[in-house]
């Protein structure tokens, strides 16, 4: 009765662990199949996030006027000046920053006021960045705002983990050369940041418009060309073609750090469209670099449906002639174009080779003739106070360092002059030595040797050369027979004298 009981109660849980997985599937389905009925029987796709920032009164205005023509597209302005955001109207959201610094005003064109201001809004400027797939910054640089907080924007969005492309002008030149080295400096510090830049300096307008164009008529005629590129770009990566484009191959194309970018579209129409097209797009009005030398390209070819297979082989033929290493990443789009015309959007990235400028061809004069161009001086703005203290530390380890090893230099040299002393005082001493043992074998040699008493008798000096002087005082007396028997008869006489005056009396004698 027990192990029925046992296999009973079992039974039972069992089925009412099925009985609360069933619940759960069941729960589960109907969650997904009011999600189906809210997205209107669709699938639920993420949708890519694309967010635009014009910083700054120049790029504020440019994202203002780009705005209207791309759709899809979140955009905004970001600026320290509260007057110049009112004046880009409603179509861009607006973000304030830097009100403690500046008090709702501008930078005053002073570039480390803008980057200060970015800093204290930090966390502000984190948040637009949280969620976005690919943020676009532009920026006119060379003022305060624009070229001061571009830099912490761009870093920002490297650490939240967004693709980035700068999109920049550079200033006239009748703006003065401190405005050119201010953009100048901003861009060496933002390009590390950022995935891929495109810079436009503004001096190419002149190429494009007649020189009595209005002032402001010819800003937006560049805006206009900016504006119908990125319109290109987006519709690229949004829009479905026969082949697609998608926003996994646009990553892939801006994929890493700090590379120099080139963005252009051309439209075309006739016979001869593709050619000319191709020729249009590879030489773009604002641009002063080409798209040789790039490692990866990405284009798409947008036309009705009477393209042919020539003109796609023609177009793909002189793109990858570019690089023919590159990485090639190639569409195709079908839309309604007016006159049955051809458009093509190429973007390059890893642009290696600049084209040609007067700058390039001075530069190139200066090498053949022999001289050493001198670059432009580039100034970095001071940093803050703890990496002053930094930097301050950091350079009295330098001097420490630097002073060390002068101090172990100077020792190694009195060292090695006191072994060379030492060795030179060791030389000298030796030559005394062998001087001194030199002169006394000299004067032990022997000059005159006299018997007498049958002992021999050494005379030396000065008595061996007694009326020789003329020969030195070391030479040898050479005497014959007679002049030796006189000289020992003289003796015998001499020592006979001596024994006489000292002979003992007999009175004194001992006896024996």
């Amino acid at each position: 009765m027990a192990k029925q009981k046992r296999k009973s109660g079992e039974k039972l849980k069992k089925k009412k662990a099925g009985g609360d997985k069933n619940v759960q599937r069941k729960k589960a389905v109907k969650v997904v199949a009011a999600a189906v009925k809210k997205s209107g029987g669709k699938e639920m796709l993420r949708r890519t996030k694309i967010r635009v920032i014009g910083i700054g009164g120049g790029g504020g205005t440019i994202a203002a006027e780009i705005a209207p023509y791309v759709r899809r597209v979140d955009f905004w302005t970001a600026n320290t000046d509260s007057q110049a955001l009112k004046k880009t109207g409603k179509i861009c959201r607006r973000f304030l920053f830097g009100q403690k610094i500046t008090g709702g005003l501008g930078c005053g064109s002073d570039p480390r006021m803008g980057q200060l201001a970015a800093k204290q809004a930090g966390d502000k400027i984190t948040a637009l960045f949280r969620g976005v797939d690919l943020c676009i910054l532009i920026s006119c640089l060379g003022g305060g705002t624009g070229s001061g907080a571009i830099s912490e924007f761009a870093r920002l969005a490297k650490e939240a983990g967004c693709i980035t492309l700068g999109v920049f002008t550079l200033p006239f030149r009748f703006e003065g050369d401190k405005k050119m080295q201010a953009a100048k400096q901003a861009l060496a510090r933002t390009i590390p940041h950022l995935s891929a830049s495109v810079i436009f300096p503004n001096e190419k307008i002149f190429q494009v418009l007649d020189a009595q164009t209005g002032f402001q008529a010819a800003l937006s005629a560049t805006n206009t060309i900016l504006a119908t590129d990125l319109k290109n770009l987006m519709e690229t990566v949004y829009l479905p073609g026969l082949i697609n484009i998608d926003f996994a191959d646009l990553r892939a194309t801006l994929a890493g750090e700090g590379k120099l970018a080139y963005l252009a579209s051309a439209s075309g129409e006739g016979d001869n469209r593709a050619e000319n097209t191709c020729k249009a797009l590879l030489a773009h009005p604002l641009n002063e670099y080409d798209a040789r030398g790039a490692d990866r390209i990405l284009f798409n070819i947008t036309s009705e449906n009477n393209i042919s297979v020539a003109e796609v082989e023609y177009i793909s033929k002189t793109i990858s002639a570019l690089n023919p290493r590159a990485k090639i990443i190639f569409g195709i789009s079908q839309r309604v174009i007016p006159a049955h015309g051809l458009t093509i959007t190429l973007l390059a990235t890893g642009v290696a080779q600049p084209a040609k400028s007067p700058e390039n061809k001075r530069v190139k004069h200066a090498k053949k003739i022999g001289r050493k161009e001198k670059p432009a001086a580039v100034q970095t703005l001071p940093p803050p106070a703890e990496e002053k203290e930094a930097i301050k530390l950091a350079a009295k380890q330098a001097v420490a360092k630097v002073a060390k090893k002068e101090s172990t230099g100077k020792e190694k040299k009195q060292k090695t002059e006191k072994a060379k002393m030492s060795q030179k005082k060791a030389k000298l001493e030796q030559k005394k030595r062998a001087t001194k043992s030199r002169r006394k074998e000299e004067t032990a040699k022997k000059t005159v040797v006299s018997k007498g008493n049958g002992a021999a008798k050494l005379i030396v000096g000065a008595d061996a050369n007694q009326g020789n002087d003329r020969e030195g005082p070391f030479s040898k007396l050479r005497k014959n027979a007679l002049d030796l028997k006189r000289e020992a008869e003289v003796a015998e006489q001499e020592q006979l004298a001596n024994e006489r005056k000292w002979d003992v009396p007999a009175f004194l004698r001992r006896r024996v």
